[in-house]
């Protein structure tokens, strides 16, 4: 595959970054496949490695935050939901808890621990639990988009 019109830099440890482009630049077999780079001199020619390219297209996203159902007395189970294509980009940085309170990853009380999956595990609910709204914030890791999820609460039964 002939790529002279994309531009990339050559980064001083010798990787090929693909710089940004136009959604209607956009090509997939330059922009999701595999590539090889071949190099020519008088004194001869090298083909690299196969290398995997995957381009992520910079388009707007949310991030979900279900409510969860749990019996009094049982541990809740928090999730932030990202699109499926932009899951390997996005990091859960934090919860918040009724818009002040920010919990971090592997920070734990008695109460919570948030997981570097970004779960966050609420131990021994009880009804003052089901009155806090819990929020996550995300990063995208090649934007450094920061985005926090809408509110979702904790709905104790029983």
């Amino acid at each position: 595959i002939l790529i002279d019109f994309i531009h990339f830099q050559v980064l001083p440890t010798g990787n090929i970054r693909f710089l940004p482009f136009l959604i209607d630049k956009f090509r997939p077999d330059v922009h999701f496949g595999t590539l090889q780079c071949k190099l020519s001199n008088p004194s001869g020619t090298i083909i690299s490695t196969e290398v995997v390219v995957r381009a992520v297209l910079d388009t707007q996203f949310h991030i979900q935050n279900p409510d969860v159902a749990v019996i009094r007395g049982n541990n809740a189970v928090l999730r932030c939901l990202g699109p499926p294509e932009l899951v390997d980009y996005i990091a859960v940085t934090s919860w918040v808890q009724d818009g002040s309170l920010n919990i971090y990853p592997n920070f734990q009380t008695g109460k919570w621990l948030l997981l570097p999956s970004g779960e966050l595990h609420v131990f021994s609910v009880d009804e003052s639990d089901g009155r806090k709204v819990w929020e996550c914030r995300t990063l995208h890791k090649l934007t450094n988009e920061v985005m926090t999820s809408e509110g979702a609460r904790i709905v104790v039964k029983g």
